[in-house]
C-alpha cells in the first residue's frame, strides 16, 4: 500500500475502488491474475482477440470483461497520470501523434500500462517513483515539465484526428441516406 498515496491519478475516490479490486480479485485471491497480462485481462483493459492460424487482427475494440468501476477508475487515473508520468505520456503521444488514434483510444492504451504499474506497486508495497528518459528518479514537477516539453500533442494533430472522424461520420451518413433512398 506504500505507493498509492503519492501516485498521480490514483487518489481520492479512485484509490479505494482500485485497491479493493486489486486486493479482492487481482492479487491475493486469484494467483493467475498476479501477473501483468492476467490483471490487464481481469480489468478489461485489453483489446479483443480475433485470430486464426492464418491471421491475427489488430486494433479491435476493448473487451467488455472486467468490472465497470475498475475500468472507469483506470481510465480516469490514466488521464491524470499521462500528464505527469513521462513513460505514460510517451505512450499517449505515440498513440495520438504517430498512430493517429483518438484521445479515448490513446487513454485506453495508457490505462492498460497503468494497470500493470498499479499491480506492481501494490505487490511490491513500495512507493511509485517517476523516472526521466534516462531512468533517473525525478520529482512530479520535473516530470510534468518533461511531459510538457516533449510529449504535448500538437493542436494540428488533434485537429487532423477530429477531421478524420468528421469525414468518416459524413461518409456513414451519406451511405445511410443512399440506402434509405434505394428502399
Amino acid at each position: 500500500m506504500g505507493g498509492w498515496s503519492n501516485y498521480t491519478g490514483i487518489g481520492g475516490r479512485i484509490k479505494p475502488e482500485l485497491l479493493v479490486e486489486v486486493k479482492r480479485n487481482g492479487w491475493s485471491k486469484f494467483p493467475e491474475y498476479a501477473n501483468n497480462k492476467g490483471f490487464q485481462c481481469y480489468s478489461g483493459m485489453v483489446p479483443k482477440k480475433d485470430q486464426s492460424s492464418q491471421s491475427d487482427k489488430k486494433g479491435l475494440k476493448m473487451t467488455k470483461a472486467g468490472k465497470n468501476i475498475l475500468k472507469k477508475g483506470l481510465f480516469i487515473a490514466a488521464d491524470s497520470a499521462r500528464k505527469i508520468d513521462v513513460g505514460l505520456a510517451k505512450i499517449y503521444y505515440q498513440q495520438m501523434a504517430e498512430k493517429g488514434n483518438h484521445h479515448y483510444k490513446a487513454l485506453c492504451a495508457v490505462a492498460t500500462h497503468l494497470s500493470s504499474r498499479v499491480l506492481k506497486v501494490y505487490a511490491e508495497d513500495r512507493p511509485y517513483l517517476l523516472y526521466d528518459e534516462e531512468g533517473k528518479v525525478i520529482t512530479k514537477r520535473e516530470s510534468a515539465k518533461i511531459v510538457a516539453q516533449l510529449y504535448s500533442v500538437p493542436e494540428e494533430v488533434r485537429k487532423r484526428i477530429r477531421s478524420k472522424k468528421k469525414i468518416k461520420r459524413k461518409r456513414t451518413s451519406l451511405k445511410r441516406r443512399a440506402e434509405t433512398n434505394l428502399t
